[in-house]
């Protein structure tokens, strides 16, 4: 149950693409200029140049948006323009997210995140690469009790460091510049005509329906894997047994993030 806990967002991460370093926008507009009143002509005299009108202004709405690349030929624009919305050069950040994005099929892999998250599933296949290397931290005691280990959850700092450093507008701008491209990936993956941002949306609000547990966490483990001791949280969907794997902290961190760009949106 401890594999892929990080994958959530790359929701987003994410995910986490920044649209609006691509729009271009004119600012070359000629101030206005006040004609000069009409003049009798006289024998001999040079006739004034007529005025010229000024230049109609561009709207930022208007300016002329870099055209999508093939699906299937994404991957190295879409880096590009994560990492330059990241606002993070030269962190360890950046280096995470590098890696992230050193994958293919980049948004066949979002579009799987997103379809299955609005379901409250797992891409397992698709996102396997995130997988922690520890085993899931826990603490044992003398009468056999087993709780999440709390020390644990920095584990996953860096992780939501990493999925919240591309700012919400940005992310949601991304998101909606790539939503046809999604909205293919989704019908590939066999759903159809679907609407990407509505997919998206849904797969935020399992995120945020997450429940916060403050203190001790316990666990059982009936064979191989553990289980949550508390039926109510072990009936959770998937992917909110494995964000709580997190630990509080930082599950209010991405939900507080997650709620942002759902807004943007």
């Amino acid at each position: 149950m401890e594999r892929n806990i990080i994958i959530v967002v790359v929701v987003i991460v994410a995910i986490a693409f920044g649209a609006l370093i691509w729009w271009k926008h004119s600012d070359s507009t000629e101030p206005a200029t006040t004609p000069l009143p009409a003049q009798q002509s006289t024998p001999g005299a040079q006739e004034q140049p007529p005025v010229p009108e000024p230049a109609p202004e561009v709207e930022a709405s208007q300016a002329p948006e870099t055209p999508l690349p093939e699906l299937d030929d994404a991957d190295a624009t879409v880096r590009s323009e994560v990492l330059a919305a990241s606002g993070t050069s030269g962190s360890d950040t950046t280096s995470t997210l590098a890696t992230w994005l050193g994958q293919d099929d980049l948004l066949h892999r979002f579009a799987a995140l997103a379809n299955n998250a609005a379901k409250g599933e797992y891409p397992w296949r698709q996102l396997g690469f995130l997988a922690p290397a520890e085993r899931l931290p826990v603490i044992v005691d003398d009468d056999g009790r087993i709780e999440l280990d709390p020390k644990g959850y920095a584990r996953f700092d860096r992780f939501v460091d990493t999925v919240t450093s591309v700012p919400p507008p940005a992310a949601a701008a991304l998101a909606k510049r790539y939503s046809p491209l999604i909205a293919q990936a989704l019908g590939e993956l066999g759903e159809g005509e679907t609407d990407a941002i509505a997919t998206m949306r849904a797969g935020i609000d399992e995120a945020l329906a997450t429940p916060v547990l403050e203190g001790p966490v316990e666990l059982v483990q009936p064979k191989v894997f553990y289980q949550y001791a508390d039926p109510e949280v072990e009936g959770l969907p998937p992917l909110q047994k494995q964000l709580l794997r997190m630990g509080p902290e930082n599950v209010k961190r991405l939900q507080a993030y997650l709620t942002e760009v759902k807004a943007a949106l």
